[in-house]
Parts: structure tokens; C-alpha cells; sequence
């Protein structure tokens, strides 16, 4: 969903026999929390959509970066391409008997 927060594991290969303080994004936002789990899986948490244009939060890419973080030369990067797409969010308020109502959707 786009407000975020939502704990996304990603499966690959080669994340590293110990914890190689992964770096993770979403298009142009890094997840919040990361954490390694083993060679082949990674932890984080997603960040809230940030751009609402019509397509803009839809097929983004992934991007994932393992490495000796006191070696930067030792930095292996995966992307996967149109990977992830953030629910449309239709926000709506209106008045019943002078009560305001709020309601967020998400749309997939």
C-alpha cells in the first residue's frame, strides 16, 4: 500500500554468508529498515509512496546492494526492473449533518 510500512522480503542469491549491511530501494526511496537474513533473503520495510501522478508509483525498479561496508570496492548491486507497484490511493471528505468524514482507499 502506498502509506508504507509494510515488511517486504526479497528472495535472490549471493546477499552473503554474513550480514553484508544491505542497502535496499525502491525507485527513488530507500527502504527504511533492512536486515539480512541469509545468502538468499533480505528484509525491509517499504517507504510510503511519494509520487502520485497517474503511473508514477507503478513498476518501479528494485535495487539491491551488498558489501563490506568499510570496502566499498567490495559493493554488489542487483536491480530488477518494473519489479514493484505502490496501491493507488483515492482520497475523499465530505460533510453529513456538519460531521466531517475522511476516507483514504487503496486501489490495486
Amino acid at each position: 500500500p502506498a502509506e508504507g510500512g509494510q515488511e517486504l522480503t526479497i528472495f535472490g542469491s549471493n546477499f552473503g554468508a554474513l550480514d553484508y549491511s544491505p542497502a535496499v530501494s525502491i525507485g527513488d526511496s530507500s527502504c527504511r529498515a533492512k536486515h539480512w537474513v541469509s545468502d538468499t533473503a533480505i528484509l525491509c520495510t517499504v517507504t510510503k509512496g511519494t509520487r502520485f501522478l497517474a503511473g508514477a508509483n507503478q513498476e518501479l525498479p528494485l535495487r539491491v546492494v551488498v558489501g563490506l561496508e568499510h570496502y566499498p570496492r567490495s559493493f554488489q548491486t542487483g536491480l530488477m526492473t518494473e519489479s514493484y507497484t505502490y496501491d493507488l490511493v483515492v482520497k475523499r471528505t465530505f460533510t453529513i449533518n456538519n460531521n466531517e468524514i475522511n476516507i483514504i482507499a487503496f486501489m490495486s
